[in-house]
C-alpha cells in the first residue's frame, strides 16, 4: 500500500506536560515524555494519536463516525472485543525549537543544527523535502557549526546589541549574510542556534519549569506534587501517514486535515481543565523527492 506523508508543526500555546508515566522518587513527580537517545522532550505517537483522536470524536459528533473509525480505527467494547488500528500512522512529536529567555527579547526560539539534519534525514527517509526555497534554507541552516556555550541569531536588528541567552555564559553572535525567511513559517521568528549537547542540557530535569500540583480537603492540603512542564512556544514536528485513496472513494484525508483547521488550538497531555497543554497544528508544505515517491508498506 502506498502512503501519503504529511508535515505538521505542533506550537504549545500553554505550557504542556505529556506524562512519562514512569514513577520518579526524585524532587519531580512527574516527569515529562523524553526521546531515549537524546533525552530531549518528546512526544509519543501513541499520546497524539489519542489526543488527535478525541479531538476528532468530538468535532464529528462521536466514536463511530466513519472517519473516526477509519483514521484511528475502531474501539473495543465489552460485548466486541476487537480493537482495529486504523489505517492512519502516526509519528513522534520531535522536538523543534525551545524558547529561552534573552535580556534583548522575551525569548529566543533555540534549535541546534544537529536537530535539524535529522529531520532533515527523516523527511529524506519518508520521501519528501520540504517546499522549494525552504528546503535550501534548512540546508544552509542546517551545515552552520555552533560551539559549546555559543549561540547564533539572525536579527539584523539586534546586530549592535549585547545578547545573553537564560544560563548562557557566552555572548549569542549575529551571523549575517543569511536570511531563513521561506523558514519561518515553520522555525518561527527569533531564531537562535546553540550547540545540540547544550539545548538537551536546557532542557533537562534541573531547567525545564515545574509546577506544584496540590489537591485540599476542607482547606487542608492532602496531597502535594511536582508536575514538569515544557513552557508554551514549545514546537515539535510531527508526520503523519494516510492511505492513498482510490478516485470515487470518500477523501477521508480532505476531511481529516479540514477538522485540524476547525478549531485554533489542539488540546495534547494532562491538565486541560487548568488550561494546559493546548497546541496549534500548524502544515508545512513538501514536496516529493522524485514523481510518485512515497514510503510503501
Amino acid at each position: 500500500m502506498s502512503y501519503i506523508c504529511r508535515l505538521y508543526r505542533i506550537t504549545s500555546h500553554t505550557n504542556i506536560h505529556v506524562g512519562s508515566g514512569k514513577q520518579s522518587y526524585g524532587i519531580i513527580d512527574n516527569l515529562v515524555q523524553r526521546d531515549a537517545l537524546t533525552s530531549l522532550p518528546i512526544i509519543n505517537g501513541s499520546s497524539l494519536k489519542g489526543a488527535l483522536r478525541e479531538y476528532c470524536t468530538i468535532m464529528r459528533g462521536g466514536p463511530t463516525d466513519p472517519l473516526i473509525e477509519y483514521v484511528f480505527g475502531k474501539e473495543s467494547t465489552r460485548v466486541d472485543k476487537d480493537n482495529d488500528a486504523g489505517k492512519y500512522r502516526f509519528f513522534d512529536g520531535r522536538l523543534l525549537t525551545l524558547p529561552v529567555r534573552s535580556n534583548a527579547l522575551p525569548f529566543f526560539r533555540l534549535t541546534a543544527p544537529e536537530l535539524l539534519q535529522s529531520m532533515s534525514q527523516f523527511l529524506k527517509e519518508m520521501g519528501y523535502l520540504l517546499s522549494g526555497p525552504a528546503q535550501t534554507e534548512l540546508q544552509q541552516i542546517a551545515r552552520l557549526s555552533v560551539s559549546p556555550q555559543s549561540a547564533l541569531h539572525f536579527d539584523g536588528n539586534l546586530s549592535q546589541q549585547t545578547i545573553y541567552l537564560e544560563d548562557f555564559t557566552h555572548q549569542a553572535q549575529h551571523h549575517s549574510g543569511t536570511t531563513f525567511h521561506h523558514l519561518d513559517n515553520f522555525l518561527g521568528k527569533d531564531l537562535a542556534l546553540i550547540n545540540q549537547k547544550d539545548l538537551e542540557e536546557l532542557a533537562d530535569d534541573n531547567h525545564l519549569p515545574v509546577m506544584a500540583r496540590n489537591s485540599l480537603e476542607d482547606g487542608r492540603s492532602t496531597n502535594l506534587w511536582y508536575e514538569q512542564v515544557l513552557p508554551r512556544q514549545t514546537s515539535f514536528y510531527t508526520v503523519f501517514l494516510a492511505p492513498e485513496e482510490k478516485e470515487g472513494k470518500t477523501n477521508y484525508l480532505h476531511e481529516f486535515e479540514d477538522l485540524l483547521k476547525q478549531q485554533p488550538l489542539i488540546q495534547i497531555g494532562a491538565n486541560a481543565s487548568i488550561g494546559q497543554g493546548y497546541c496549534e497544528f500548524y502544515p508545512v508544505e513538501m514536496e516529493a523527492l522524485q514523481k510518485g515517491a512515497s514510503p510503501k508498506s
